[in-house]
């Protein structure tokens, strides 16, 4: 299925880059570092992507697979403070 994401010009420098990483996952990677996040396919990540561009299609780019920061070893290295309270 063709995405909004994949006619944007490349020359534009888009804010959030979509992609696969080396795991497989779905990556929406903000170049201001503000949020993005892991995602089970494609649509999902660029809808979220646009969502959050407020629906610029410029700022939006699908890039190649493999070309994305490892968001995992990124998460792994974040201190945690103990268990996220879940209300019940």
């Amino acid at each position: 299925m063709m995405h909004e994401a994949h006619r944007i010009d490349p020359t534009i420098a888009a804010r959030f880059l979509v992609g696969r990483d080396c795991h497989g996952f779905w990556v929406v990677h903000d170049r201001l570092g503000r949020i993005g996040g892991l995602f089970a396919n494609e649509g999902a990540a660029i809808h979220f992507a646009t969502e959050e561009a407020g629906h610029d299609p410029r700022q939006v780019r699908r890039i190649p697979e493999g070309t994305l920061p490892d968001l995992h070893a990124d998460f792994a290295k974040t201190p945690r403070r103990g268990p996220i309270p879940v209300d019940k």
